[in-house]
């Protein structure tokens, strides 16, 4: 087991990379394959100035090696990194994984953490062959696979406890299953996607209405690198229009006003998985940004008048993407999952 420990909009763990260990904080993400970290001999001079998860020195690890091969990544907020390829050592926690492949990035537009991407290994970099070089697409043991080949685990599966957002941490099992960590039974649904954790969604109600498209079923991508809910625009008026929430530029989401929020009895918003539901209270609905709890506090914004705004954890979808929702950490935490890679399938139930 792995502590992840709650930003609020992030999850991150703290690994140790090489030897002698150099220390790594890394954004948990479940919505791509890859470990990458940001090399010390970097180019971006934003990143070198701002980030603040480590940097890693390949020169200073006696047992790191590069493949001197070409690494590049992206993702769907914009967010990209480019540099080799290279494997050494990596710990977590009680865990190691040795000869693990990871991206060395010295050119990244990501002015944080690295990432440590737990997918599928088709959404691996090398078999997407985003970088649109001559190499023919392949596919390598990423951290769950590896664990398995290592003999760590048995089987290429992994749960996830993201906590209520005023906790402290999450938590990730490898491995294994926590039944002391959801309540009700578990339901199994198969993946949709080949490359992608999405699972057949038929439904959002709120406020005793269902949402949507009569009949329509969706595809839903579960994501802890997303922070927000992202639905389609008939699926979120209700409920922005229930907290009459306008949409604020500055933080890309809809906001009210906290004191606004606090007073209002908003229901639950409740997800039907082809029978099976998972309900998202109220408290787990809302972004407090000024929030006391958990390992930090993000930006504060303001209305004309001086009161703290809070956001409603929903993002509208593209419209040529209405039958992808994302689910992010704001449904999550409400969530216990379980990631089957071998069987290309979740197990999920309320946490």
């Amino acid at each position: 087991e792995i502590i992840i420990d709650n930003y609020l909009t992030y999850y991150v763990s703290n690994i140790k990379l090489g030897t002698p260990a150099q220390d790594i904080t890394v954004i948990v993400d479940t919505g791509s394959s890859d470990l990458w970290v940001v090399s010390s001999d970097t180019t971006s001079s934003e990143v070198f100035c701002s980030v603040f998860g480590g940097m890693f020195n390949s020169s200073d690890s006696v047992t790191f090696h590069s493949n001197d091969t070409y690494f590049y990544d992206y993702y769907s907020d914009g967010t990209t990194a480019s540099g080799t390829w290279g494997y050494d050592v990596v710990q977590i926690n009680d865990i190691v994984a040795y000869n693990l492949s990871f991206g060395l990035a010295n050119n990244t537009n990501q002015d944080g953490n690295a990432i440590l991407g737990l997918g599928l290994m088709e959404l691996e970099a090398t078999d997407a062959n985003i970088s649109q070089t001559d190499f023919e697409d392949y596919t390598y043991f990423n951290l769950p696979q590896k664990l398995v080949e290592l003999g760590v685990i048995s089987r290429n599966v992994y749960s996830l406890f993201l906590n209520n957002q005023y906790s402290y941490s999450g938590s990730i099992l490898f491995g294994a299953v926590d039944y002391t960590k959801f309540i009700g039974d578990l339901t199994t649904h198969p993946l949709t996607s080949t490359e992608e954790f999405m699972i057949a969604l038929s439904g959002i109600s709120f406020n005793g209405e269902n949402l949507g498209t009569e009949n329509a079923v969706y595809d839903a991508l579960f994501d802890c690198g997303n922070t927000a809910i992202t639905i389609p625009a008939s699926i979120a008026k209700p409920i922005l229009e229930y907290t009459n929430s306008t949409y604020n530029n500055d933080s890309g989401l809809y906001a009210q006003t906290c004191s606004y929020l606090s007073e209002l009895n908003i229901p639950d918003l409740i997800f039907d998985f082809q029978g099976a539901t998972i309900r998202v209270p109220q408290n787990e609905l809302i972004i407090d940004p000024q929030n006391p709890y958990g390992n930090g506090q993000q930006e504060a914004f303001y209305d004309s008048e001086g009161r703290a705004l809070c956001f409603i954890a929903i993002q509208i979808q593209e419209e040529d993407e209405d039958d992808l929702i994302i689910v992010g950490d704001y449904f999550l935490r409400s969530c216990y999952t379980i990631f089957d890679l071998d069987n290309k399938e979740l197990s999920i139930a309320q946490a």
